[in-house]
């Protein structure tokens, strides 16, 4: 599950609901704690349409993935709740192709193609119910038979380097799916933006940072790097740093001092 935790520790309630079905990976809601307001992305290859409240006035924005820490607004005395995509997924109602969202956030206003939709999710005014509309939306699609065996092999590709936890090598890949590491890596540059390597680099990172956020305190930090496939903790620590600003140690420290769990919320 691709997460976010700089989100979370930028609030003292961070409300979410794992829904795991038509390409979605989470909903959730939060408004910063003003002191605590700045917070950053991080890469997770995961596509967020994210809806900004004030007052009676409502935003909304689709958030690209990042490869590496980048910056996220988020106001003091603003409502923000979201709909996290799974990793690889651009969700079939909107123009364009994954590679136009990456360190991007767009209006979703721009690149929305059912006015429909629209209008429902503003005039939704519930996380709910516009969580509802996501998911339903997300089952219907008009692709052409070619478009849908090349949208089969993305997703088996994508389920493949997830399942491996980012540890697996383009030829192993190739291998499996029957095809040739050329057309594989055509194929994800084609729809993604992305190599191979560097969707293995985010999914690898997110499982490394996932086992920091909610594993074993006393974890060593080598021990870590050897189970998430590093070729040793330096490399880890450098590739962690670069994608959160902060070594992995340091940020374990953060979240243990934050009491991190505690302000989670399900519902």
């Amino acid at each position: 599950m691709a997460i976010q935790p700089f989100f979370a520790l930028s609030t003292d309630k961070y409300f979410v609901r794992r829904i795991h079905r038509a390409g979605i990976t989470q909903a959730y809601a939060y408004s910063p704690n003003p002191k605590k307001c700045g917070t950053i992305g991080v890469p997770d290859a995961s596509i967020d349409i994210r809806f900004d409240y004030c007052g009676n006035e409502m935003q909304a924005l689709v958030l690209g993935p990042v490869p590496h820490h980048a910056e996220v607004q988020a106001q003091p005395g603003h409502f923000y709740s979201g709909v996290r995509f799974d990793p690889g997924i651009l969700p079939p109602f909107i123009e364009g192709r994954f590679s136009d969202f990456i360190e991007k956030e767009i209006p979703l206003e721009d690149c929305l193609a059912d006015p429909k939709l629209q209008r429902e999710l503003k005039n939704a005014r519930h996380s709910d119910l516009q969580t509802a509309l996501l998911v339903r939306s997300m089952t219907h699609s008009n692709l052409t038979e070619r478009e849908n065996r090349r949208q089969t092999l993305l997703r088996d590709m994508v389920q493949l380097i997830t399942r491996s936890k980012g540890c697996v090598r383009i030829d192993d890949l190739a291998r499996q799916l029957k095809y040739s590491p050329r057309y594989v890596d055509k194929v994800f540059h084609q729809a993604l933006g992305l190599s191979p390597k560097q969707f293995c680099q985010a999914i690898r990172f997110q499982h490394t940072l996932f086992e920091l956020t909610h594993g074993r305190e006393d974890v060593k930090m080598v021990d870590l790097a050897q189970t998430c496939g590093y070729y040793d903790q330096a490399q880890m620590t450098r590739y962690f740093k670069a994608a959160t600003t902060l070594t992995p140690k340091k940020y374990r420290n953060q979240i243990v001092k934050s009491q991190y769990e505690k302000k989670f919320v399900n519902y």
